[in-house]
């Protein structure tokens, strides 16, 4: 009887663990990461791998590497009335 309650224990463990209560997040080359605990971040993970969090208290938001954001600096033009200004 003891052993059916084991095997029903660790039954319900795994089955927790398959359902995305895994306390093990996979983080891709062109992904970083930010762990959230209660609505609060505690790390920032930007190597890639299999990392840990606490489940059911640590929350794994993902941000994507390739976005980049290129800042141009102004140069002069000329307008259609042959004036120069300067492209913003």
């Amino acid at each position: 009887m003891k052993q059916n309650l084991l095997l029903g224990i660790f039954g319900l463990i795994v089955l927790l663990f398959l359902l995305g209560a895994s306390p093990f997040f996979v983080l891709d080359l062109t992904q970083t990461a930010i762990v959230v605990q209660l609505g609060e971040p505690k790390r920032t993970v930007t190597e890639p791998g299999l990392k840990f969090k606490i489940p059911f208290v640590q929350e794994v938001t993902y941000f994507d590497k390739r976005l980049l954001d290129y800042d141009v600096p102004a140069r002069e033009v000329i307008t259609q009335d042959k004036k120069n200004d300067f492209n913003r």
